[in-house]
């Protein structure tokens, strides 16, 4: 991904899970230090599937605990 996609995927981030877009750091955890439930967790799911024309399964999911794992979950599609 280029600086670009880091830029949407954190504005993204940011409004699935009402933080600013100022305090997203990779190593965040997205229910720990996010503070996000499983609504906003779909939320977020269902928006990057949107916008990257992407499917996340089941498994992708359960793998997908910090901000980084997020983004490394992209650069491998």
């Amino acid at each position: 991904m280029d600086a670009l996609d880091y830029r949407m995927t954190n504005s993204i981030i940011a409004k699935c899970l009402n933080i600013s877009i100022k305090e997203i750091l990779p190593e965040m955890h997205l229910i720990y230090d996010c503070m996000a439930d499983s609504l906003m967790l779909m939320d977020l799911f269902i928006e990057l599937e949107n916008y990257y024309h992407i499917k996340f399964t089941s498994n992708n999911i359960e793998n997908i605990e910090t901000v980084d794992d997020i983004y490394k979950f992209l650069r491998a599609i």
